[in-house]
């Protein structure tokens, strides 16, 4: 038979101090799901064109 006094790690990290706290985020006003999705890809898509307008116009330039 199996002596089960000893607990875990896991359950006396639980029992020192309390339960494990939840992952908060960086930036509290970040919104969830496909809204945050969303938004990711808009900022993508600027800095994409700002470089290819950027790159443009120094190639003009360079002419």
């Amino acid at each position: 038979m199996i002596n089960r006094k000893f607990k875990s790690a896991e359950s006396n990290y639980h029992d020192a101090y309390g339960p494990a706290p939840q992952q908060m985020s960086l930036f509290p006003e970040e919104k969830t799901g496909r809204d945050l999705e969303q938004m990711r890809i808009k900022s993508l898509l600027k800095s994409y064109y700002k470089t290819a307008v950027n790159a443009a116009t120094v190639e003009q330039e360079d002419r």
